[in-house]
């Protein structure tokens, strides 16, 4: 196997054996993923009591000007999240096995840092400012880049999976509003952070952070969509058999290449913030969630 370490800028630096490292020069980590799973699964994850008793579960029904609302099951951490849909919830008709990956960093202007460097390396940048409606008014809720590609067809439910991977940036008006209800700011490097943006939904619960995401998806769609931003970004990344894997910071990105049909979640691997004695074992419609022992979880999504 090979590693490949890139720089901020996206271009390959060295091809050199595998090593356990630390990138450096990684300005943005895992931010959250999001995922359309089937309504079985959806239904029971909103509905499972012994489930908030180990994360701290949020359902929410988000207002974003000029698109419709959508309706995610939220389980906030420290530092990322996980955003899941059932069928028709996510607001644009994603179909099940949809996901999405954001990438983000903590600093002010991290996110258009990565936008210069996609443009560096020829990439068309697709740049966006998302508002919110609170308190009725739209405000600036986050920035975004993402590469930019050619108007594609909407989503539909009986549709392929749609794959969508971008950079966020929470903009200082939004944790301003006192609607948004956010926690106070530690510093000038906690303004946007997204420790500052989840302190007040994560409810310190024993799941403090997403280690580990395991992603199946087709290699065009990695090489298009994900691939750019990561290696902007600044992580490292290594083939795998069958696969990449990225590495650096917080979380690992696991990515398995599939036929585009078979695009989906397929495992999410929790940091628990205390040592699970014994392991408790849920099932939550056609996935399965293992907790402990030790400090860990696992979450494994079956769309079969």
């Amino acid at each position: 196997m090979r590693a490949w370490r890139y720089g901020p800028l996206g271009v390959a630096l060295v091809a050199a054996p595998v090593q356990a490292a630390t990138c450096k020069g990684q300005i943005a980590f895992l931010h959250h993923v999001m995922a359309v799973v089937d309504r079985e699964t959806a239904d029971a994850v909103a509905g499972s009591d012994l489930l908030r008793r180990h994360a701290s579960l949020e359902l929410r029904t988000t207002a974003m000007a000029g698109k419709p609302a959508w309706t995610g099951r939220y389980i906030n951490m420290t530092h990322n999240y996980l955003e899941l849909f059932g069928p028709g919830d996510s607001g644009d008709g994603s179909p099940v096995g949809s996901i999405g990956l954001a990438i983000g960093g903590d600093a002010p202007g991290v996110t258009e840092r990565i936008g210069e460097g996609l443009d560096r390396v020829g990439f068309d940048v697709d740049r966006r400012l998302a508002r919110r409606t609170l308190g009725g008014r739209d405000i600036a809720w986050f920035a975004s880049v993402r590469v930019k590609h050619a108007p594609a067809p909407a989503p539909a439910p009986d549709g392929p999976p749609a794959i969508n991977a971008w950079a966020v940036e929470f903009q200082p008006e939004f944790f301003a509003a006192p609607e948004a209800a956010r926690a106070p700011s530690l510093g000038t490097q906690d303004t946007v952070s997204r420790r500052r943006y989840l302190a007040s939904a994560y409810a310190g619960s024993p799941f403090s952070d997403i280690g580990g995401v395991t992603l199946a998806i087709g290699k065009a769609s990695y090489d298009r969509d994900i691939l750019p931003l990561l290696a902007a970004a600044g992580f490292c990344l290594r083939e795998t058999r069958g696969g990449v894997e990225a590495s650096g910071g917080e979380a690992t990105i696991r990515i398995r290449f599939v036929e585009p049909a078979a695009t989906g979640l397929e495992r999410v691997d929790f940091v628990l913030s205390t040592s699970a004695k014994s392991r408790t074992v849920l099932r939550l419609g056609r996935s399965t969630l293992r907790i402990g022992p030790g400090r860990t979880a696992r979450w494994r999504f079956d769309r079969r």
